[in-house]
């Protein structure tokens, strides 16, 4: 009986499969919160040299206006953007407006928010293609009557007049535009030497450098391992840079018996066999028998095989 589960089990067909690295999701745009004033005490420009250079390096300033806003009147600048773009809003004020409404290109509201210093920027990034607008929204007058009752005002501070020009504010707007970053995992381990084409191939102005060097997408990646830089330039505005190392590993991963005969048992066939340090899964048969987090970490197992698997013939 030894025998003939010997036969048997060599006449499995066992393979296995090296170690892939899993593409991270891009992540979703990013707002930070910030707070809002709690008095009407005026808030005045900066000097337009200060606002300017709180302005990141890389970015290109497409909008720069000064926009008047008070009573019942919103004030709105537009930027259109081609997409892979990245959008900061840099704003400084006289006097205190009520909120900035970001609209999307399909006219939905995207995001809403109150005072932000000159020296914080809203940032949006991988805009979506197409027309954002950024709506300038006053004060209302219920604002403005909260305001100044948190602030100890009596009933006899609040007037029309008053109300009417704590509405009144000047606000002036800076809208830059930067490519955004390419998103590629750190670590790519493949045996696909056209692996970094099938992940960035399709995304727009993209550079791929290695020793400084552009190289050519088109055009597979040799053996071993290679320390890549990768840019998304539209124009003459460029991404910041993203760091990668690609592995190609095109030798397959080795599987060998280690027993000339084999131990059986009334369930099944204990096997034990050595494979290669790259190997995370085991098939038998072309059905995955093991799959396991071991990858670089072992070097044998002992596979259990069930009778059932075991045909009688």
């Amino acid at each position: 009986m030894k025998k003939l589960f010997a036969v048997l089990a060599a006449s499995l067909l066992l393979f296995a499969t090296a170690c892939a690295t899993v593409q991270p999701s891009p992540p979703p745009p990013s707002v930070t919160p910030s707070a809002e004033p709690s008095e009407l005490s005026p808030l005045e420009f900066p000097p337009e040299e200060m606002l300017l250079t709180n302005i990141s390096a890389g970015e290109v300033i497409a909008v720069h206006e000064t926009i008047e806003v008070g009573a019942g009147k919103a004030e709105a600048i537009e930027l259109e953007t081609a997409g892979f773009e990245d959008i900061s809003l840099y704003i400084a004020q006289t006097g205190i407006i009520g909120s900035v409404r970001v609209y999307a290109p399909s006219g939905e509201l995207f995001d809403e928010f109150g005072y932000r210093a000159p020296d914080e920027s809203y940032k949006l990034s991988d805009a979506a293609l197409g027309t954002w607008k950024f709506e300038f929204v006053p004060l209302s007058s219920d604002e403005v009557v909260e305001i100044i009752q948190r602030s100890g005002g009596a009933d006899e501070d609040i007037s029309t007049e008053r109300i009417r020009a704590a509405q009144q504010a000047s606000v002036r707007a800076v809208l830059t535009t930067r490519p955004s970053p390419i998103s590629v995992a750190a670590q790519i381990n493949t045996n696909y030497p056209m692996e970094l084409f099938a992940l960035i191939g399709g995304e727009t102005g993209v550079t791929v450098r290695e020793n400084g060097s552009a190289i050519n997408l088109a055009e597979p990646l040799s053996e071993g391992l290679h320390e890549l830089t990768v840019t998304r330039l539209i124009g003459q505005a460029e991404s910041a840079e993203t760091r990668t190392q690609v592995l190609i590993d095109t030798v397959a991963p080795t599987i060998t018996y280690l027993m000339e005969s084999f131990e059986t048992t009334a369930h099944g066939l204990l096997l034990s066999v050595e494979f290669s340090s790259d190997v995370v899964e085991i098939y038998l048969d072309g059905e995955k028998y093991i799959s396991t987090d071991w990858c670089g970490s072992r070097s044998s197992t002992t596979l259990r095989l069930a009778a059932q698997r075991l045909r009688l013939q």
